[in-house]
């Protein structure tokens, strides 16, 4: 599976709007859907939700969960200089 294109969006958290970690999303044009079990039983750590189809992992204090078409990252660290689009 080859993912095409993809948006990047910056989130501010909701329950601290003056943090310095935001949340990132990331919006996949390709449904991703079918390599999620895969990924569950090939890495350790990782909690799949069948019914829904979501994959949930945390990693360095971050929660990084995987939907059909988007993927999404808790307590990014965001500095403005230094991020690019790609």
């Amino acid at each position: 599976m080859l993912i095409k294109k993809y948006q990047i969006r910056i989130v501010l958290s909701d329950c601290n709007p003056s943090s310095q970690k935001v949340n990132a999303m990331v919006d996949l044009s390709e449904d991703i859907s079918e390599m999620l079990p895969y990924l569950n039983t090939a890495l350790k750590g990782l909690h799949y939700f069948e019914e829904e189809k979501i994959l949930t992992v945390k990693r360095r204090g971050r929660l990084i969960t995987f939907r059909p078409r988007q993927i999404a990252l808790t307590k990014y660290l965001y500095l403005q200089t230094d991020f690019k689009a790609p």
